[in-house]
């Protein structure tokens, strides 16, 4: 599948197909491990690179990138790849696209296995990124799962506060809104709420929205 990937670069049907064959495949941890080991993770990128305007291949990727991700060593070698700026570009390119989004939700959540994983995050614009994602696709709740759960990952990390100033309070709240019978959203929901409410102010934000 890699070897196929990087003969022919240019072909969006072969890109597309091979990050979705390695999204597929990665639900086994073994192969996590190989295709970290062969390079995978640089092909899902250049993929990514060579085909922005695409969004099955933008689709696929991110998926592909996320369930790599599973696997803890995996997920800090996504993080130190660069994987996290492209995964922005994805995610603004194609807004609209909600497995787009919910790959990169899922993707960032998980690369946030360290205090500086989740800095990268933060430095590329990561945090705008998951806002856009639950303000485009509300009525999605396996994308408002994955956009709390990145939350609070990185606010376990550390940046509770620009989580706070982004408006991440008010949208985690608003996504157990829409979504009240998701039991493993509403749970994310609770733990995040609880990490933000560090300060007098946004524990006055949470009774508010409450």
């Amino acid at each position: 599948v890699i070897a196929a990937a990087q003969k022919m670069p240019k072909d969006e049907e072969v890109q597309s197909s091979a990050a979705a064959l390695v999204r597929n495949l990665a639900i086994n941890e073994d192969v996590r491990w190989t295709v970290a080991e062969k390079g995978g993770i640089s092909i899902l990128l250049a993929a990514a690179e060579g085909h922005p305007d695409s969004p099955d291949v933008a689709a696929q990727v991110a998926c592909a990138l996320w369930n790599l991700s599973q696997t803890v060593d995996v997920a800090a070698e996504v993080a130190a790849s660069g994987a996290i700026d492209i995964l922005v570009q994805m995610a603004a390119t194609h807004l609209a696209d909600a497995t787009v989004q919910l790959g990169v939700c899922g993707c960032i959540r998980l690369v946030c296995v360290s205090d500086a994983a989740a800095d990268l995050v933060i430095s590329a614009h990561g945090l705008p990124t998951l806002m856009s994602a639950s303000r485009a696709h509300g009525r999605r709740a396996d994308v408002q799962r994955a956009f709390v759960g990145a939350l609070w990952e990185l606010a376990s990390h550390g940046f509770s506060a620009p989580v706070v100033a982004a408006d991440g309070i008010g949208a985690v709240l608003r996504a157990a809104e829409s979504h009240q019978k998701e039991e493993r959203l509403n749970a994310r929901v609770a733990g995040v709420l609880r990490l933000l409410a560090v300060t007098d102010e946004s524990k006055q934000l949470i009774g508010e929205h409450e």
